[in-house]
């Protein structure tokens, strides 16, 4: 896996939920490629670990992102969660 850290720009859209994949190619091999944006102040080793454990899940099954965007469509397909 591929972390790109870089400075937070206004006019970029970045993808808070990680449902799209990027890749680099490396050597003829595709690696999955994460784009942080950070500001100062910031503490990337945070940011740089849950990164890790997140991609070690998918690797094991478990898409958090796709998991709670399934959770938020059906909750939304509800009419009865909003009375």
């Amino acid at each position: 896996m591929v972390i790109r850290l870089e400075a937070w720009r206004e006019n970029r859209q970045y993808d808070r939920l990680g449902l799209d994949e990027e890749r680099m190619r490396i050597m003829d091999t595709e690696i999955p490629l994460l784009t942080v944006p950070v500001r100062p102040g910031r503490n990337l080793a945070v940011i740089v670990e849950v990164a890790a454990m997140n991609f070690r899940l998918k690797r094991m099954g478990y898409h958090a992102a796709r998991h709670f965007a399934e959770k938020l469509n059906q909750s939304l397909d509800d009419p009865e969660d909003f009375t």
